[in-house]
Order: structure tokens, then sequence, then C-alpha cells
């Protein structure tokens, strides 16, 4: 199944110490050996850079070039494709935003990730974040707990 993949799968595959880090590496290693596509889009990036850098991911926050290599290396996997805005995006942007009851704070970032999955016509997202179960048009999938939640199961 093709699908984005949001930042916090990363961020756990990245950090050897979080309890979840080798379901997300093994998950991911998994994306990349399959048939499908795997995509990514600047926003988790920016968000992988900011959160593996602060002193709040771990004891040893990774520097800047560190969390670069983790990103570069999956920007070189043959099945990854970043997805970006288009000319309309600022129209589906404000689909999800309608979408969504009382969106502010976060969500605001998450209606931006899912703005750009619906422009693209990606509606799988690999997250443990369960706010994007908020999104009607998209299938969750939480590598996880191993779990597909669709607006159906909400």
């Amino acid at each position: 199944m093709n699908g984005l993949v949001d930042t916090n799968i990363l961020v756990y595959a990245a950090n050897c110490d979080d309890p979840r880090s080798s379901m997300a590496r093994s998950f991911l290693e998994s994306r990349f050996t399959g048939n499908d596509n795997t995509y990514l889009c600047w926003p988790v990036i920016y968000e992988f850079l900011r959160v593996t850098t602060h002193s709040r991911f771990s004891s040893k926050p990774l520097k800047w070039d560190e969390s670069w290599r983790f990103i570069d290396a999956l920007l070189h996997v043959r099945s990854v494709e970043v997805i970006r805005e288009g000319p309309d995006h600022a129209i589906y942007v404000k689909e999800t935003l309608k979408d969504i009851q009382k969106a502010q704070g976060n969500l605001i970032h998450d209606c931006h990730i899912a703005g750009i999955m619906k422009e693209n016509g990606i509606v799988t997202i690999f997250t443990h974040d369960t706010d994007f179960r908020r999104f009607g048009f998209l299938k969750v999938f939480d590598p996880i707990n191993d779990e597909v939640k669709t607006p159906a199961h909400i």
C-alpha cells in the first residue's frame, strides 16, 4: 500500500533509545524493500529535523548533520518520493481545515500535511499520531500498534 510516512515514525526510527525504535526501523525497512511507493513531504522533513535536534528529543539530541544524514539516506531510496504543494494548494488546505472542528494549534500543521496528501492523491498515512484519524479521507496505519483505522472505525 502506497502511503506517506509521518514525522513520529521517522523520529522513533532515528532514536535508538526509544522503545518503539526497532518497530519503526523494521517498518521502514519493509517499506523500502517492497514494491509500494513511500512518500515524504517537506513539512515532515523539517519537523523531523526540528524534533531530533531538540534537547527534548533525548538526553543526547542529534546534531543537524546527523539528522540530515538520516533524511538524505531516505531521499536516496528508490521507492521514496517527496510530494509537494502545487499551485492549488490553498484550496486543499482550506478543505482540510473545514473538515476539522476547532482546527488550531498542532492540528494546523497536520492540516498542511493532509492538504499536501489530498492534493497529490495520497490517502494512506503511516503514523502513531491519532489526530490524523480526524481527516475523513485518510486511511491511517499505525505501524507501532500494527493497526489500520479508517473513519468508519473511529
